[in-house]
């Protein structure tokens, strides 16, 4: 038999009070103020102005990877992800009527969560390959205002070496030259950008679970 709205919300409620310290620190961090900076410095890494404010759009990237195995044979499934979108999408009232920010969401997972009203949401998963997701940046990047501020996250793999990489939901790379480019790729200089990276390095003796 299957568990009525209030017992899967009372089941949703439960899951997230026993999540780890580790993510509680990172919501905590995610409810002070946020710093930002132009995207110009994204690239270039040279001195630049810092401003707050307001989110204005929200890349969000959380993937799973569920079913792929690393070229060494280990799993890449990750379970952190999942609990993280659900933290976040809450944090930043993602659906809320009166919410203005502009959400770009990708995961390789459905999500069950409640609206505003208590009525739980089916949010499906979606396309998270590394073409779905480097023209999505870009798009969303052309389409910001002046004084704009982004907020880029992502929660999977990454890889280490000359120019380090995110590791798409297709298996492709996302080097961090190619998402410099993206997150650059913008009409406006005022434009502002935060990027938040939570990701799990497979050389560290990665077994399945997040880190």
């Amino acid at each position: 038999m299957g568990k009525s709205s209030a017992q899967v919300a009372e089941v949703l409620s439960r899951f997230s009070l026993g999540l780890s310290e580790k993510l509680e620190r990172g919501r905590r961090l995610l409810q002070k103020e946020i710093h930002f900076t132009t995207a110009t410095t994204v690239v270039n890494s040279k001195p630049k102005s810092v401003s707050t404010g307001p989110i204005t759009h929200i890349i969000m990237i959380c993937l799973s990877y569920p079913g792929m195995v690393w070229n060494f044979g280990t799993s890449m499934t990750l379970n952190g992800p999942k609990r993280d979108l659900f933290l976040l999408l809450d944090h930043f009232k993602h659906g809320e009527p009166d919410n203005s920010i502009k959400f770009a969401l990708f995961h390789d997972f459905d999500l069950l969560r409640p609206d505003s009203d208590g009525q739980l949401r089916h949010i499906r998963k979606t396309d998270t390959s590394k073409a779905a997701i480097t023209n999505a940046i870009k798009n969303t990047m052309q389409s910001v205002a002046p004084g704009d501020k982004v907020l880029f996250y992502f929660g999977g793999h990454a890889t280490e070496g000359p120019d380090q990489a995110i590791v798409a939901g297709d298996g492709e790379l996302i080097s961090g030259s190619e998402l410099r480019a993206c997150l650059n790729d913008t009409p406006h200089d005022s434009v502002s950008v935060a990027a938040v990276f939570d990701v799990s390095l497979p050389h560290w003796g990665f077994n399945g679970s997040s880190i």
